[in-house]
């Protein structure tokens, strides 16, 4: 069965009630902070911790690669009940929850492994694809080039939301034969510099800041070309408005 039939169109699953019994504790704790740390603008950056160490950010990795394996609508119903408690860490944790479901719809079996592997031990990624300037929609203006057998990136991206609480910033890039790449660093790569500089209308503890990558290296395994996304990324994305509004409507 395909990751698309499996998910989409599923009804509520027995398993909801316990999924939700197990993370209401966590939701609570973070609804009780919420309305201080909006008027504070306190990113919640222990609060992203608290969701990492409880296995929420490994919902939908595979059992046999240490995750939940959960379905898509089991995954909604507990980004409801987030977003009911503190709407800014559904926003996110969109860019991260994208590339998990991504791998899910990969064939490359070694990256799948290694990338499920550092999901399931915690960690967690943030995008970084949105340009300004001179940015082309058949191009990006950040580079990947190569200086030796070093490979090097530079550029500067912004709404890159969540990125900021992320352990890895899967980061748009065009390479030196002028293909469109998708090159993953870790955060705290020398070189990687993100800031909390949204000053948007709506949410503001969502990090959908400015990032800055200035000669970074980046791993040749960790970069992948630009392809087909896989074909319910646009109604996947989308969703993520709807446990927004649920929880701006109130219960």
């Amino acid at each position: 069965m395909s990751t698309l039939s499996a998910g989409w169109g599923a009804g509520p699953s027995e398993r909801h009630a316990e999924l939700s019994a197990r993370f209401q504790p966590l939701f609570q704790r973070i609804r009780a902070g919420a309305i201080e740390r909006e008027v504070q603008r306190r990113l919640p950056v222990e609060e992203l911790d608290w969701l990492k160490a409880a296995g929420f950010t490994a919902l939908r990795v595979p059992i046999e690669h240490g995750g939940a394996g959960v379905t898509l609508p089991e995954l909604f119903a507990l980004l409801i009940e987030l977003g009911e408690a503190d709407s800014n860490l559904v926003q996110a944790l969109r860019g991260h929850m994208g590339f998990v479901e991504g791998l899910l719809n990969s064939d490359d079996q070694a990256r799948r492994t290694r990338w499920f592997a550092r999901i399931a031990a915690g960690e967690t990624l943030g995008p970084a694809s949105s340009e300004v300037g001179d940015a082309r929609r058949a191009e990006f203006s950040t580079r990947l080039r190569r200086e030796g057998d070093a490979l090097l990136l530079s550029g500067t991206k912004f709404y890159t939301t969540g990125s900021l609480y992320a352990d890895w910033i899967d980061v748009g890039a065009t390479d030196d034969a002028g293909d469109r790449v998708m090159a993953t660093v870790r955060r705290e790569t020398p070189g990687v510099e993100v800031v909390d500089d949204w000053n948007g209308f709506g949410q503001t503890l969502t990090a959908s800041g400015t990032a800055t990558f200035t000669n970074v290296r980046v791993e040749p395994t960790d970069v992948v070309t630009v392809g087909e996304r896989f074909r319910y990324s646009p109604g996947f994305s989308r969703s993520f408005i709807s446990p927004i509004w649920r929880a701006w409507a109130g219960p």
